[in-house]
């Protein structure tokens, strides 16, 4: 079946639109770490679609553009980790560093390799989510250092699809299988609205983000066509 990116993409924003006007404290509220999921998946499945027509130039200045952006963030983030290791013990005791590693994505206060863009990207995400429950504050990486990872993990995340397609087909497949992995992530979003209700499945406000609460048959793909909890 063909993907209907359109579609996938009003799904997203619609998700993305209602999310921003809760509160914290709302019930509803999607998790951090998926919100930060969505947004990266979301960017990814944009830029795809705006590439279509790049040029064999376009396509070494973006690859150029991500790597430059990669090794920027790889920096930050040592940055990250070393802030946490600078700390004087009475400041942030043994203990209390430990946990901020791992809260990080420390494991067991080790840098580790950063030589996988995947790795880099996952750990940027986690900065981004994780820092403001991190304790005690003292060990939280800086707000400019973050505002940094922010701004270097956006440019890598819309510079890396750009920065290997190949032939349309091939563009074609890679925004087809970008709009499925974000498809994946709204779907999630909308069990998280089930398990937050006692209602479940038939709380009124999967509507809101267009998934028409629970039906007994004839659901379809997308929102737009009355479904729900089914993938392309």
């Amino acid at each position: 079946m063909a993907m209907v990116i359109e579609e996938v993409v009003k799904a997203a924003e619609l998700v993305r639109s209602v999310d921003d006007s809760r509160a914290a404290t709302d019930p509803f509220k999607i998790p951090a770490v998926l919100r930060s999921t969505i947004e990266t998946e979301y960017t990814a499945l944009m830029a795809l679609g705006g590439s279509q027509m790049m040029t064999e130039g376009e396509r070494a200045r973006h690859s150029q553009r991500y790597q430059s952006a990669l090794e920027s963030l790889q920096e930050r983030l040592k940055d990250g980790f070393r802030h946490i290791q600078s700390r004087p013990d009475y400041e942030v005791d043994a203990a209390s560093r430990l946990g901020a590693f791992n809260s990080y994505g420390w494991t067991g206060g080790k840098l580790g390799s950063l030589q996988r863009d995947d790795r880099v990207i996952l750990l940027a995400q986690q900065a981004i989510t994780a820092s403001a429950s991190v304790q005690p504050e003292l060990a939280r990486y800086p707000e400019e250092l973050l505002t940094r990872i922010q701004d270097a993990l956006a440019v890598v995340v819309a510079a890396r699809p750009l920065a290997s397609v190949g032939r349309r087909q091939s563009l074609t497949q890679q925004r087809d299988g970008a709009a499925k992995t974000l498809w994946v992530s709204i779907s999630r979003a909308r069990f998280h609205y089930c398990a937050a209700s006692t209602l479940l499945d038939k709380t009124p406000e999967l509507a809101r983000i267009g998934f028409q609460p629970r039906r007994v048959s004839g659901q379809r793909l997308l929102p737009s066509e009355g479904g729900g909890g089914t993938t392309p």
